[in-house]
């Protein structure tokens, strides 16, 4: 199975203008963004390009003359950049026929543009994000993040798993990563904007197929002044991971559902047991704002199954994503810092990422 992904777009760019320093300065930009541009002087050369580059940069010593080609026969679309040196009324008024999404005053606008042109050169991937927190303590989440990265990664997507607990998680370590080179959270503490998608995941460590963002060893994060990743990091660096995998699996810290930011595909799981007190604590997290109608549930079985996961489910008030099964081995291979794919492990990964592919398709 594969989840539905939204397909890449080319990285290139158009700027069309007779004016040689307007092309050198979009040029440029556009090199800096790893982006292919052709340049174009003749309004009726720019046809061949129109529906197929996904940025065009007009300038505005020619844009009157591409809003007329508009009118004579080319559709508007999106992707449509009017650049000028000056505020000008025509400028406007050409912007508005070509449907363009700004006017950009250069050199004013260039980090704006360049912005831009960075988001056309990705692959445009839109990646699920998918969140897992603990009702409760104990209920192994993070085994449970690592087995559905590890896993979705065998299924041939590309994949990346967030310890969303900072330096008091330990997903790196299960993950096998803790002493490789690589960005932590520590290094991202300053983060904003939009980040590059590729850079950011190239800079980070993988192992077995599965890109990890962990906090890294405690006394380092500590030191660095980090304890657990703001929620303005999370939602700086997520949609730039968002941007480059096709599954982002975030290790949540108990109870802090909320730490996921709300964005396109994206679905939060609460992990929680069958006892009594797994229940009360997974229906109060239930009734937190930030668990929304795309959140489901996982139910981890204790040695002894009084209650059915179903029955968990309704007493919770969220739909079923998952159960997994008790497993001794798997609490072993937890102590150990190791990671192995019981089958327990397996079903429950195979269950949530059908269920992911399934409420993909519906959105």
């Amino acid at each position: 199975m594969s989840l539905p992904l939204t397909p890449s777009t080319a990285s290139r760019a158009a700027i069309a203008t007779a004016s040689p320093m307007l092309a050198d300065a979009v040029v440029r930009l556009a090199a800096a963004a790893n982006v292919d541009c052709d340049v174009v002087a003749d309004p009726q050369a720019l046809r061949a390009l129109w529906p197929t580059v996904p940025v065009l940069v007009i300038g505005d010593d020619l844009a009157a003359a591409v809003a007329a080609s508009v009118s004579g026969g080319l559709d508007r679309r999106p992707g449509v950049l009017v650049a000028a040196s000056t505020r000008s009324t025509p400028a406007l008024e050409a912007a508005i026929t070509l449907g363009a999404e700004r006017v950009c005053l250069l050199p004013d606008d260039e980090a704006w543009l360049l912005d831009r042109l960075q988001a056309a050169g990705e692959r445009g991937r839109a990646g699920v994000v998918v969140g897992m927190v603990g009702a409760r303590g104990g209920v192994g989440v993070t085994t449970m993040v690592a087995a559905l990265a590890r896993y979705a990664a065998r299924r041939s997507l590309a994949v990346v798993a967030v310890d969303g607990d900072g330096c008091c998680g330990d997903l790196d370590l299960v993950l096998d990563v803790d002493g490789d080179t690589g960005l932590r959270w520590a290094d991202l503490r300053n983060a904003a904007g939009r980040l590059p998608a590729e850079a950011l995941a190239g800079a980070l460590p993988t192992r077995g197929g599965v890109t990890v963002l962990g906090g890294g060893e405690a006394p380092q994060a500590a030191a660095a002044g980090v304890a657990d990743p703001a929620a303005e990091s999370m939602a700086t660096v997520l949609p730039a991971l968002q941007r480059a995998f096709d599954l982002v699996v975030v290790d949540l810290p108990v109870g802090a559902a909320s730490l996921l930011p709300p964005a396109r595909r994206s679905t939060l799981l609460v992990a929680t047991s069958t006892d009594a007190r797994g229940m009360r604590a997974a229906r109060r997290l239930a009734g937190h704002p930030s668990v929304s109608a795309t959140s489901w549930l996982v139910v981890r079985a204790g040695r002894r199954r009084d209650v059915e996961p179903d029955v968990v489910a309704d007493s919770v008030g969220l739909p079923l994503a998952a159960t997994v099964g008790h497993d001794r081995r798997v609490a072993a291979d937890h102590e150990r810092g190791e990671l192995v794919l019981r089958s327990s492990l397996v079903r429950c990964a195979h269950s949530i990422l059908t269920t992911l592919a399934r409420q993909d398709g519906d959105r």
